[in-house]
C-alpha cells in the first residue's frame, strides 16, 4: 500500500470516529426527553406538532444508529450517506429558520437555554457536512484502490 492510501485510511479513520461520535452524542442528549426535543423542533415551524413529536421520538435512534455505523468500518459508506442526507436537512431547516427570524433553540445537542447562534452553527453544519463528504469521497477511493489490487493480485 502506497503512502497516499495510508494517509488516506487513517484519516478517514480519524473522521469516521469524530463524527460518528458527534452523530453518537447528539441522538443521547436527546433520547432521554423527547417532549423538549419535540418542541424544538416545533420551533422551525415547518412540521405539525403530530410529526415534530414523532421525529423527537425516532431521529436520536437514528443519529445514534449512523454514529455507531460510521464508527464501524464496514458500515461507514452507507451510514455517511444517510448522516450527510440529515444534515443537510438540518442545515437547510437552520437557515430557513434564519431567514424568517425566528428566535430558536436549534435542537442540535438537546434542549438548551439560549437561543441559537445561527452563524456558528451554520459554520458547525459546515464542518460536519465537509467531514461527511470527505469521508463519502475517501471511501469510494479506498474501495476503487482495493478492487483495483485484488484485480492485480488474483
Amino acid at each position: 500500500m502506497d503512502k497516499a492510501t495510508q494517509f488516506i485510511g487513517l484519516s478517514t479513520l480519524v473522521v469516521r470516529l469524530v463524527i460518528g461520535g458527534v452523530f453518537i452524542y447528539a441522538g443521547v442528549t436527546k433520547i432521554f426527553d423527547p417532549a423538549a426535543f419535540a418542541e424544538a423542533i416545533q420551533g422551525y415551524r415547518l412540521t405539525t406538532y403530530r410529526l415534530a413529536y414523532f421525529m423527537a421520538l425516532y431521529l436520536p435512534f437514528l443519529e445514534i444508529l449512523c454514529g455507531a455505523l460510521l464508527i464501524a468500518k464496514r458500515t461507514s459508506l452507507p451510514a455517511a450517506t444517510i448522516a450527510t442526507a440529515l444534515m443537510a436537512v438540518f442545515t437547510l431547516a437552520l437557515i430557513t429558520a434564519w431567514a424568517r427570524g425566528l428566535d430558536i433553540d436549534c435542537g442540535c445537542f438537546g434542549k438548551s437555554d439560549t437561543t441559537t447562534n445561527y452563524p456558528m452553527a451554520l459554520i458547525k453544519d459546515a464542518l460536519l457536512l465537509g467531514c461527511l463528504g470527505y469521508l463519502l469521497a475517501s471511501e469510494k477511493h479506498l474501495t476503487l484502490r482495493r478492487k483495483a489490487y485484488q484485480s492485480k493480485h488474483l
